[in-house]
């Protein structure tokens, strides 16, 4: 029951860049075209990026200019960087080097001495795409989780067998009410 809710849960993203699982505004959850009243906003880049130094700066700078329905600058700012296990050493690089990761400069790590992911990143271990990367928003209104019933188990013994029957149900599902609320790159998969 809890890895069956951990891969419903990452499906949201592992689905996330497919037109086949749209949002209400019709676009999937990453997406170049999330309509608002005076045009498109894009919360992924147009082309697949790896993560690397340049591609999560673009993604701050992308994240700080998210505009609201009617088109103002909706003040956002990323919180985590959530990876698949196959990226934990280049966010440990990324975001743990007090000089640039990426030469022999001794330049500074402009996204440690910034605080630009204040809480860092995290592994899961259920993004089925390697090369998959997001980031998360302090965007309101985001990520959902509704549960409608709590996870219960109930046994009885078979009479005829003497078998012990198990059971065990829940119900609930997981959705996204602002695409504001992340901001990814990744192929579909």
């Amino acid at each position: 029951m809890e890895q069956t809710k951990e891969i419903l849960g990452a499906s949201l993203l592992n689905n996330g860049f497919n037109p086949l699982y749209p949002l209400g505004d019709g676009q999937p959850l990453l997406s170049t075209k999330h309509p608002i009243d005076t045009g498109v906003v894009a919360n992924c880049p147009a082309i697949p990026a790896d993560l690397n130094e340049a591609s999560l700066e673009q993604a701050m700078i992308a994240i700080q200019q998210f505009k609201d329905q009617a088109g103002l600058i909706q003040m956002t700012s990323a919180r985590k960087l959530l990876i698949p296990p196959q990226l934990q050493f280049v966010a440990e690089r990324l975001l743990k080097s007090a000089y640039s990761p990426e030469n022999a400069n001794n330049a500074v790590n402009a996204m440690v001495s910034m605080s630009m992911i204040p809480d860092g990143f995290t592994v899961n271990q259920f993004l089925t795409n390697p090369d998959g990367w997001f980031v998360l928003t302090d965007a309101t209104n985001g990520f959902k989780h509704y549960q409608r019933k709590a996870y219960d188990t109930d046994t009885f013994k078979d009479f005829m067998t003497d078998n012990l029957i198990a059971k065990a149900t829940e119900r609930y599902s997981f959705n996204c009410s602002n695409f504001r609320a992340i901001y990814g790159s990744g192929n579909l998969n």
